[in-house]
């Protein structure tokens, strides 16, 4: 799909409407204009690939400094995830990959409490994979429950869904593809595929089970302390989403977001601890 997608709407095809589509549009889209520049070869999708991820390794980094404060603790977090993220299936490009520079950016300005610049990106995801709609949801849920953000702060929070929803609604109704778009992306996932044969695949071998118990039980462990901190609160809510975003089938290319998440929560763990850095 990484190919095809792109190949076929670099030759006319209209996503939705002449071919199955199962989710957003922003990627296939990314990947046909990159495609059209350089050419439609492994290396061009293998750097496409790295970019994501170095991209995300970034983010980690920042994020954890901005919760703790303290760079020991970011480059803990990074050379955890960078060191985990090979192993566990991140080295490739998928949607679940593709959208962790755009949902971790949002959760960055979130936490700068730059709500016009997290909506954005946020937004972004949502148009790279229908499932992170669930990240704006809690995201609301944050502000609105926890922090006591007034309404008129609030709603700047949704002006970058209404710049780039807006555009996409009425590109998708030049083309004729909103009933498409509906159905494909909304509509058939919620109500059709789940009867599928082998589409909902949530069992897990042992080394999966033991793999992920030992990398939430830090977590597990320290879960009151965490909650304490509003920030890690956000974070945490975060990766509630991430696990529950892992359904309808598991695999570990479907858990790079909690991975990301998880080495977060580690810095943070350890920048509270009595451990001199």
């Amino acid at each position: 799909e990484m190919f095809s997608y792109a190949y076929l709407r670099n030759h006319d095809f209209l996503i939705y409407r002449d071919m199955i589509h199962p989710y957003p549009p922003l990627l296939t889209i990314v990947l046909s204009w990159i495609y059209t520049i350089f050419g439609y070869h492994l290396w061009v999708l293998k750097a496409a690939a790295w970019t994501v991820a170095i991209s995300t390794s970034v983010l980690v980094f920042l994020i954890t400094k901005e919760i703790t404060k303290k760079n020991q603790s970011a480059l803990i977090s990074l050379g955890l995830f960078v060191f985990f993220q090979p192993f566990l299936e991140g080295n490739m490009l998928w949607f679940d990959l593709a959208i962790m520079p755009s949902l971790l950016l949002g959760l960055l300005f979130l936490l700068r409490k730059n709500l016009f610049l997290a909506g954005l990106f946020l937004a972004a995801t949502m148009l790279i994979k229908q499932t992170t709609g669930l990240y704006f949801i809690f995201s609301i849920l944050y502000l609105f429950l926890i922090k006591k953000t007034p309404f008129g702060e609030l709603k700047k929070f949704f002006y970058g869904p209404l710049i780039l929803g807006i555009p996409f609604l009425v590109r998708l109704i030049q083309e004729g593809a909103l009933a498409d778009f509906i159905n494909w992306v909304l509509v058939y996932p919620l109500t059709k595929r789940g009867s599928i044969i082998g589409y909902v695949r949530m069992e897990m071998s042992g080394r999966e089970v033991v793999v992920i118990l030992i990398l939430i039980a830090p977590i597990i462990l320290c879960l009151r302390e965490l909650w304490k901190d509003q920030n890690l609160k956000l974070i945490l809510l975060f990766f509630l989403c991430s696990l529950i975003a892992v359904y309808p089938r598991f695999s570990f290319f479907h858990f790079q977001t909690a991975l990301a998440l998880i080495a977060i929560l580690y810095g943070a763990v350890i920048a509270n601890s009595k451990i001199n850095l």
